[in-house]
């Protein structure tokens, strides 16, 4: 019942209940960020209680949760122009990016920022392009011979890796991902590791890694 209480805060947050909670106990944040506070109220007390249940059960989706990431990016790559799909990489590029800074370097970036960071190298990109004369500036204008991403077959498996330097901490970092035919998220890690070693070996090691 105190967990349903403490999911309507979070979801309802302009109720006559959510706004005197808020002003009271989380002002610049919401239900997740509050703290319990001190000379707090019975109820407040009691639906605090229930903030880590809800996280526990909370979760993130894309749409109402019913497709899967992979079919909704080749939907998207079927029914849109190529430089909507320019934009599209270059976006999850730099929510990547993002995600690896808040990660290991403890930095918060804001959505308009990655987009706009995202937008802007793309465009540097096609102009450095078109200055070489050489590599096509879009995506639809790729030669057969290029690489593409196609689906996979039913019961291929696809790992994704990467590894990161940190030359200041004198560290690195693994990552890596596989997903299956449809979509379905296998396994997934991160580490971080102290040392110097070359950025071949690293990648090495997060191929390695992924593979175990």
């Amino acid at each position: 019942m105190l967990g349903k209480q403490g999911w309507r805060l979070l979801t309802n947050p302009t109720s006559l209940v959510a706004r005197v909670f808020q002003a009271r106990y989380y002002p610049q944040g919401t239900f997740f960020d509050a703290e319990l506070g001190s000379n707090s109220s019975y109820a407040w007390r009691s639906v605090f209680e229930a903030q880590e249940v809800v996280k526990m059960g909370a979760r993130w989706r894309i749409g109402i949760g019913d497709t899967e990431f992979g079919s909704w990016f080749e939907s998207f790559c079927n029914t849109h122009p190529g430089d909507d799909i320019d934009k599209l990489a270059m976006i999850l590029w730099g929510v990547w990016g993002a995600r690896n800074d808040l990660l290991w370097n403890k930095k918060i970036a804001s959505v308009e920022r990655v987009v706009s960071a995202a937008i802007t190298y793309l465009e540097l990109w096609k102009v450095a392009q078109l200055k070489n004369g050489g590599v096509s500036a879009s995506p639809s204008q790729v030669s057969a011979k290029s690489e593409l991403w196609s689906k996979l077959s039913l019961g291929e498996l696809k790992v994704n890796c990467d590894a990161a330097i940190f030359s200041r901490e004198k560290s690195h970092g693994l990552g890596w991902i596989a997903r299956d035919s449809a979509g379905v998220l296998l396994t997934a890690a991160a580490v971080k590791i102290n040392g110097d070693v070359d950025p071949v070996v690293v990648e090495a090691m997060s191929m390695k890694e992924a593979l175990s």
